[in-house]
C-alpha cells in the first residue's frame, strides 16, 4: 500500500468543492487517502535502531467530469505534486513554519495528534494550550519565557510541558547519499527545557521538530522520504549524550516531511520517536492552580481539519 491508485469513482471521503482552473468555474472532487493508522504502522531505521511511529497521507484532486470517463485514475504517493492543485492552499515550506505554528498544526489533525500526544503519556482527547506565557506559570524571571505546550488531561497535577525546537533537514547528499541535517545553535532550547524541570511541571520534554521539505526529489515512495541515520545519529549526540541537558527531561523527535510541492494540509509524512522518556516530578499545588486558572479563560488547540 505504499502506492495505492484510486479507481474510477473510488477513494475515502469524496467531497465536492468549488475550484477554479484557468480562469473556469468548474466542479472537483477531493479524494483523501491515508496510510494506516499510527497504531498500526511504525517505520524503522536499522543504521541507528530509531523507531518512528509515522502517519502520511497524501490528496488527489481532479474535476468531477472525468469520473464517469472509465478508466480515470489519480496515483498517490509517488508524484512529486503541482503548486496549483484546484482549491488548495497556498504552500508553505515547512522549513520557514516557526515552532508554535508546527505544534499548533500537529494539534490541528486527529492522526498528527494522536501520534504527539500520544508520546507525551496522554489521549487524543488532552487538553492542550501553546505558547503560554511565563507570567501565567510564575511571577520570577528566567527561562523559558513562554513554553510551548502545556496539556493536561483530568488531573491538573499531572501536567506535561514542551519547549518546541526546529531543526532543519536539508536535502543535500553526501557520497553515501544520506541526507545532511543543519541544528545550529541548539543551547537556548536547552537552557528552556531546563527552566521547565525548575517551574516544576510534573513532566517536561524537549520536543526536535525535524522540519524537512523534500520537494525537489522525484519520490516513487514518497511515505519511505525522511532524515537519514546520520542525521538522526548527529541529533542524538547533540542531544541524548549531553551532559548539560537534565535527565529529567523528555527527548521526542518528531518528523514533518513535505515530500511534493503540495502544501502540508494535502500530503505530509509525520513521525514520532521517543530517544528519553522524562522523570516526572511531583508539581506544586500553586503550579496546578495557575493551569487551572489559565485554562479557565483560555480556549485551547482543538481539531480543526480531518
Amino acid at each position: 500500500m505504499l502506492a495505492p491508485e484510486i479507481k474510477h469513482l473510488a477513494g475515502r471521503g469524496g467531497r465536492k468543492s468549488a475550484g477554479v482552473s484557468a480562469g473556469v468555474s468548474t466542479q472537483i472532487a477531493r479524494f483523501d487517502a491515508q496510510m494506516p493508522s499510527p497504531s498500526s504502522r511504525q517505520r524503522m531505521d536499522f543504521s541507528g535502531c530509531y523507531i518512528f511511529k509515522q502517519v502520511s497521507y497524501d490528496t488527489a484532486v481532479f474535476p468531477v467530469e472525468t469520473l464517469v470517463r472509465p478508466g480515470v485514475s489519480a496515483q498517490l504517493f509517488n508524484q512529486p505534486g503541482t503548486p496549483g492543485l484546484p482549491g488548495a492552499p497556498d504552500r508553505s515550506s515547512v522549513a520557514d513554519i516557526d515552532e508554535p505554528a508546527l505544534v499548533r498544526w500537529l494539534l490541528g489533525a486527529t492522526a498528527t495528534r494522536e501520534l504527539l500526544l500520544e508520546a507525551l503519556g496522554l489521549p487524543v482527547g488532552a487538553t492542550a494550550h501553546v505558547e503560554v506565557g511565563r507570567i501565567v506559570f510564575t511571577s520570577a524571571p528566567g527561562l523559558p519565557g513562554d513554553v510551548d505546550l502545556v496539556c493536561f488531561d483530568r488531573d491538573l497535577t499531572l501536567a506535561v510541558a514542551a519547549e518546541a525546537k526546529r531543526v532543519t533537514v536539508k536535502v543535500e547528499t553526501d557520497t553515501r547519499g544520506e541526507s545532511l541535517v543543519r541544528i545550529g545553535k541548539v543551547g537556548h532550547g536547552k537552557a528552556q527545557a531546563k527552566g521547565l524541570v525548575k517551574l516544576e511541571f510534573h513532566r517536561c520534554w524537549i520536543v526536535l521538530i525535524l522540519a524537512m521539505d523534500a520537494a525537489e526529489g522525484a519520490w516513487l515512495n514518497s511515505p519511505n522520504v525522511g532524515p537519514a541515520g546520520r542525521s538522526l545519529r548527529k541529533i542524538r549526540g547533540k542531544f541524548v549524550l549531553d551532559e548539560d541537558l537534565d535527565d529529567p527531561v523528555g527527548i521526542m523527535l518528531v518528523s514533518v516531511v513535505q515530500p511534493s510541492l503540495k502544501p502540508l494540509e494535502l500530503m505530509a509524512n509525520v513521525g514520532v520517536c521517543v530517544l528519553r522518556q522524562p522523570h516526572p516530578q511531583p508539581q506544586p499545588s500553586d503550579l496546578s492552580e495557575r493551569i487551572d486558572r489559565y485554562h479557565a479563560n483560555t480556549a485551547p488547540v482543538t481539531i480543526s481539519r480531518h
